[in-house]
């Protein structure tokens, strides 16, 4: 392969790598010691891969290119490298089964699939059945471009790229329907990382550990790109393992790390629920407990996000590890668009806080609401002081369209150019705070009239037994009383009778007014079943009720 390239888009965030040479920008954990790489490395990595992207061609003109790597550099330098060469980024899933990679690929319209020598075989395959070509990228080190020529970072010209140009598509975790193309521009991106990056105070001094799945927004841009843009350390774990975790934090600037140790974390809910259920069943000695509270508390910031946080797991965490977890909201289509505030004392549990500077937000009422409305459309009693209704967002952050679906492009915009996010949220009128009660298509159910909040359920399930570990609340369709609200319930080991279901309902109408009990309960032995970014899919669930 020769070299004919030396160049990269004069795009801010890809441009970012260049200031901070010889500083660490990933490590290949548990490979801490031999697969670090200075940002030097890593700018150039990705500039060889791009030179094998643009061999023929000197611009890939927003052509779509697939990518299947696991939680490690191969993953950032293939992005990159897409980008440096004028692509459009579709990264892939590895928990995903063939059927629907090829789904995510062929609805792309992917003009090839990058992977490397782990997952050559698997790609191979999917590539003869669609007719594109797999390329395999060279392993760190083999250069297309040679070592001499790449010395000196300041040798690389920019070349004119609009910012508009579409930049990335992922694809929707499907909770709600069939995963549609999320298209963001690279304007776009560069304004959801500079948001987070400002408001979370990201510095080149910070080191974060990485263990989240790298097709969605939370990884790819609240993690790998926030830590780019700072000069910061990436480190990534292949997956997500409790203990490791845990064992990494006891030794990160104790006896690693020591210049700059592990300082921040971001993960769902469901991660903080297997820390904590990790600590509780295997940590019993007073001082191992001690070191790993403060392991915890050497980080300077902790964030939950992606799905609703239960109050019983925010405050057991904060019990094992003295960690205020902030709370924010985002989806793949706005990136995060509010946040609790960083200062650990402004932060309140069970809200998303404020939006973020640069995001506008609107709060449109419901629409075709019922007699009561006036009554309960917010589930309270009291709501004098509270608005009500399906979140709306606009700004520079909020993405350009679903890939090649102009109707449902369309439908989830007003006139006006609002983004329908299809959350309703509650705000505080005196202080402006938000609440997400759900999404309007699962988790607002509508019984008898009123209309119910199926995450505040969830919530008081979760605190009024501490033998519960998870709980989902549903709705069912219910002739008389349009839905039934249904529960599914999955009990620490540790618990030896579950409850009757008498006495279920019992104590929930202790916690809940009368229209809100659920009159429908299972109990599961396992956990409740979760997508590839943890999230549950309530629509799956109702099939556990036929």
């Amino acid at each position: 392969m020769e070299y004919n390239r030396k160049k990269t888009p004069s795009l801010n965030f890809l441009k970012k790598p260049l200031k901070f040479k010889d500083r660490t920008s990933f490590i290949n954990y548990p490979n801490n010691n031999t697969q670090r790489y200075p940002y030097r490395d890593f700018f150039n990595e990705s500039q060889s891969i791009a030179n094998i992207l643009n061999f023929k061609k000197k611009d890939l003109e927003q052509q779509r290119v697939a990518y299947f790597f696991g939680q490690n550099f191969d993953y950032v330098r293939s992005q990159w490298g897409i980008w440096a060469a004028g692509g459009t980024a579709v990264p892939l899933a590895l928990s995903h089964p063939i059927h629907e990679l090829q789904y995510t690929i062929e609805n792309s319209k992917s003009s090839m699939i990058l992977t490397n020598s782990e997952n050559y075989s698997k790609m191979k395959e999917i590539g003869t059945n669609l007719n594109i070509p797999v390329i395999e990228i060279p392993k760190v080190g083999e250069y297309t471009i040679p070592k001499s020529q790449w010395s000196s970072m300041e040798d690389y010209k920019q070349y004119s790229i609009d910012s508009n140009r579409n930049a990335l598509i992922i694809y929707t975790s499907g909770t709600t329907s069939k995963p549609k193309g999320v298209v963001t521009t690279h304007a776009n991106i560069e304004a959801q990382i500079q948001t987070l990056v400002d408001y979370w105070k990201w510095t080149e001094k910070d080191h974060i550990l990485e263990v989240l799945p790298l097709h969605h927004v939370h990884g790819v841009i609240n993690v790998v790109s926030c830590a780019l843009w700072s000069g910061a350390i990436c480190e990534m774990m292949p997956k997500f393992d409790s203990k490791q975790v845990v064992d990494r934090l006891l030794e990160s600037g104790i006896s690693t790390d020591l210049d700059q140790p592990i300082s921040l974390f971001m993960a769902v809910p469901t991660i903080y629920s297997k820390l904590i259920k990790y600590v509780n069943e295997n940590i019993t000695d007073p001082t191992e407990r001690l070191a790993i509270e403060n392991a915890f508390k050497r980080l300077r910031l902790m964030v939950s996000g992606s799905s609703a946080l239960p109050e019983s797991v925010r405050n057991e965490f904060q019990a094992i590890s003295g960690q205020v977890l902030l709370e924010r909201y985002g989806m793949t289509e706005i990136g995060m668009a509010l946040s609790n505030p960083l200062k650990v004392n402004e932060r309140i549990g069970g809200t998303v806080g404020f939006p973020l500077p640069g995001v506008q937000i609107k709060i449109q009422p419901e629409l075709n609401n019922d007699d009561n409305q006036n009554n309960n459309q917010n589930n309270n009693d009291n709501n004098n002081n509270k608005e009500v209704g399906e979140l709306l967002v606009k700004g520079p952050q909020v993405f350009k369209e679903y890939f090649e679906k102009r109707k449902a492009t369309e439908e989830a915009f007003t006139d006006d150019g609002w983004f329908k996010t299809g959350d309703i949220v509650e705000k505080d009128l005196s202080t402006g705070r938000l609440k997400i009660l759900g999404r309007s298509s699962v988790d607002i159910i509508k019984r008898g009239g009123f209309k119910i909040s199926a995450l505040e359920i969830e919530r008081e399930i979760l605190d009024m037994d501490p033998n519960i570990q998870e709980c989902a609340v549903l709705g069912l369709p219910n002739d008389e009383y349009g839905q039934d609200i249904a529960a599914i319930i999955v009990y620490k080991k540790s618990k030896k009778q579950p409850m009757s279901f008498e006495e279920f309902k019992t104590n929930c109408k202790q916690r809940l007014a009368h229209y809100k009990v659920p009159n429908k309960l299972l109990i599961l032995e396992n956990e409740i079943p979760k997508n590839a970014m943890s999230k549950v899919n309530k629509k799956e669930l109702l099939k556990l009720f036929s």
